[in-house]
């Protein structure tokens, strides 16, 4: 079986036009399979869906 997987990005702005945060969702098969929220400033750490790519520092 075929997945279809996908990406979705919508940003948000200041009043000055600098992207302050960004909301990311992640599809497989036309369903969501996670969504989380970017902060600028902040640390996000994300898996992929693969464990093969993995890798471990």
């Amino acid at each position: 079986m075929l997945e279809m997987r996908g990406t979705s990005i919508e940003s948000y702005v200041d009043d000055n036009d600098v992207i302050v945060k960004a909301k990311v969702e992640r599809y497989i098969n036309g369903e969501k399979f996670s969504d989380y929220t970017i902060v600028v400033g902040s640390i996000l750490v994300v898996k992929p869906l693969n464990k093969q790519k993995l890798e471990i520092f």
